[in-house]
């Protein structure tokens, strides 16, 4: 996974991301799987993606948060899992289900 900035967004960069944020929201499709996208090249020509629709919300929640001018960072699951930390908050959770 790429690194990414930990800079706030900019002012124009919030409201952009606020805007999308609820446009995106009004098209997800709570039933379906995946979902087709239509990005543009450079050269403004479409390309049509099929996305999962998990990754769109996921999106979604980056915008909101990006709108409200925070940073987002990703942690994919397996990683936060393999920090040495986590066997003891495994442990703790089991002690919970006891």
């Amino acid at each position: 996974m790429a690194v990414m900035s930990t800079l706030l967004p900019s002012e124009e960069e919030a409201t952009l991301a606020k805007l999308s944020s609820r446009e995106l929201a009004a098209y997800v499709e709570t039933a379906a799987a995946s979902q087709q996208v239509a990005i543009s090249d450079k050269e403004g020509r479409l390309h049509q993606v099929e996305v999962p629709v998990s990754a769109l919300r996921l999106l979604v929640d980056i915008l909101t948060e990006l709108g409200d001018g925070n940073t987002v960072k990703l942690i994919p699951v397996h990683a936060e899992m393999d920090h040495p930390r986590s066997s003891r908050y495994a442990g703790d959770v089991a002690s919970y289900a006891d």
